[in-house]
């Protein structure tokens, strides 16, 4: 993960934990990295995560693990990464 997300998300006092929406970007207390949200099992309290940096390795993870961000917080995320995925497609 960038290290420019790393310390905005590090700093961001409104991380906060809740049941995370499916295509939503979060973190996983103790990773770096950040996951989007596959599926949700609302049964087993645990949500199907795939790592952002496109390696495609799913994991399962409790909703108590999960870090949700405020709704401008995600959106900035999303903007980043999708620049940045934009930019090495046109370097292809």
């Amino acid at each position: 993960m960038s290290s420019a997300i790393s310390r905005l998300i590090i700093k961001s006092d409104h991380i906060f934990s809740k049941i995370p929406q499916l295509g939503q970007t979060v973190g996983l207390v103790g990773a770096s990295d950040l996951y989007v949200v596959m599926d949700i099992n609302h049964e087993k309290r645990v949500a199907q995560l795939m790592e952002r940096s496109g390696k495609h390795r799913l994991i399962e993870a409790p909703f108590g693990s999960i870090r949700t961000f405020n709704r401008k917080l995600a959106q900035f995320i999303h903007r980043f990464l999708d620049s940045k995925e934009d930019s090495r497609k046109q370097e292809r």
